[in-house]
């Protein structure tokens, strides 16, 4: 074999050499990269333990609490998506279906026909997109809902409207304090619907 032949073939056979090295260090960062991914679990923070909360309310007051938190929970199921990286609700008021979570970095589209597939279930949609506040009390605590006639009703009218302890070891209260929140003002300090 020639001299210059012979170092043509060395040159080819190193060139080779590293493009399989390349190759191969390339396959193991790929194969780093998933494992990596296949580890990253999305971890929900545990909730603390809530101490035992008592909040006066009259019946009234109570139905509005409960149908003000009742429509927050419908907007949060009908006009939000879990963001596909880091799974926190994205809202979409209008427009094109290109959305960009700034979490995360990522761009993806809105997808109308995964919102139709899954069915909605939240705290209060139960079966039936609009129910009446008795109705979802009366399933929320599995109680019989009671009907009161109309003279009883006026006498009750006549008195004042007796106020009850709502606590959120009940279903209704442990509802409604979980959207509860209070006001950050050290004079304030009143509950407020989130």
């Amino acid at each position: 074999m020639c001299p210059k032949d012979w170092i043509i073939e060395q040159l080819k056979r190193k060139k080779q050499e590293q493009l399989d090295r390349l190759r191969e260090q390339h396959a193991q960062q790929e194969a780093k990269q998933a494992q990596a991914a296949s580890r990253k679990v999305i971890t929900v923070p545990a909730k603390k333990p809530q101490k035992y909360l008592e909040l006066s309310l009259t019946q009234a007051e109570e139905d509005l609490s409960l149908q003000k938190i009742l429509t927050a929970e419908r907007m949060d199921l009908l006009n939000t998506q879990l963001c596909p990286g880091c799974h926190v609700r994205i809202e979409k008021n209008g427009g094109c279906s290109h959305m960009h979570c700034s979490r995360y970095e990522l761009h993806f589209t809105w997808n109308t026909s995964l919102q139709l597939k899954q069915p909605k279930e939240g705290v209060f949609l139960t079966g039936s997109d609009f129910l009446e506040i008795d109705t979802i009390k009366q399933q929320l605590d599995h109680r019989p809902l009671v009907k009161v006639d109309e003279s009883s009703e006026k006498a009750e009218e006549e008195q004042e409207e007796p106020k009850f302890v709502l606590n959120n070891q009940t279903a209704v209260g442990a509802v409604m304090f979980n959207r509860m929140r209070k006001c950050p003002s050290r004079i304030c300090k009143t509950l407020m619907l989130k």
